[in-house]
């Protein structure tokens, strides 16, 4: 397992075209110095403990695949990085980013993976999502590999996708401090199979539009403070069920809510039970 800070030398490898330095205890700030390796399109650093802010030269490099997740990666996400034209899997999950998601990401052409989950970014979903080709149209096709493989949060599970994740298309924002009203725009990704917003503070009524994401394949919507239960939820429930896969995320997320609410019960029955049992007591002296 490697250890330290990164060396700076990395003029004399201009031929390399990805690296991958995933779960080691890698430290300390991303050198500049990589950004001169201008024929590398995957850079994965996951799983170490850089800190910082991410290097503004990495808007100048011709990146498929960043993943920086599970670092020390502090501040928030820079605008520029919507800079880096041909990006498909942005992955800044396990940071501790703050701040709002930049406006300038819904100019991504190509944007296949998008992983914020596990910071402390807040503000709305920006409403723009539906601009980014790749997750909309039909007619796209991924063309990159990701060589070390891209770990995707699906199903309640953490799986690494490799040679399939060109064909993968997922959200994951769970686990931060977004607030407002879930936009029409996510609901025009239709390629999307995967949308986890789960641990946050979205409110207002789930759009019955989420319906018509016929290739969702894992849906979780949990820990939130949506209003509108049976007319936002049960409302698109009809459509939902239909889909096989659709009816395994649905139940899972019942699952999710009924423990707690059968525990809460239990626990207001004691209660119950406790005050009668004092009354009748009162009542026999």
């Amino acid at each position: 397992m490697l250890s330290g800070s990164l060396p700076r030398c990395w003029k004399g490898l201009q031929a390399l075209e990805a690296l991958g330095l995933e779960n080691n205890q890698l430290e300390g700030h991303i050198p500049t110095s990589m950004c001169s390796l201008q024929q590398l399109s995957v850079l994965v650093l996951r799983g170490n403990n850089f800190r910082g802010i991410l290097p503004k030269c990495l808007a100048n490099m011709s990146l498929d695949v960043l993943d920086v997740g599970h670092n020390k990666i502090a501040g928030a996400i820079p605008s520029w990085i919507a800079q880096i034209p041909f990006l498909s899997v942005l992955s800044l999950e396990s940071n501790a980013l703050n701040g709002e998601i930049p406006i300038g990401i819904c100019q991504f052409c190509c944007l296949q993976i998008l992983n914020l989950a596990d910071n402390g970014l807040s503000g709305t979903i920006p409403p723009c999502l539906d601009n980014i080709t790749a997750l909309t149209s039909p007619n796209y096709h991924g063309n990159w590999d990701s060589y070390f493989g891209t770990e995707v949060n699906t199903k309640s599970l953490t799986q690494l996708y490799t040679s399939t994740a060109r064909y993968l298309h997922s959200i994951d924002l769970s686990n931060n401090k977004f607030v407002g009203e879930l936009p029409r725009g996510l609901t025009r990704l239709y390629k999307l199979q995967n949308l986890n917003l789960s641990r946050n503070n979205f409110s207002g009524r789930i759009p019955s539009e989420i319906a018509d994401l016929w290739n969702l394949e894992s849906l979780d919507l949990s820990l939130n403070r949506f209003s509108g239960f049976t007319a936002g939820f049960l409302g698109f429930c009809g459509s939902l069920l239909f889909k096989r896969s659709w009816r395994q995320s649905f139940f899972l997320w019942l699952d999710r809510i009924i423990d707690p609410l059968l525990v809460m019960m239990e626990a207001n029955l004691v209660r119950l039970q406790r005050a009668f049992k004092q009354h009748d007591q009162n009542t026999i002296w």
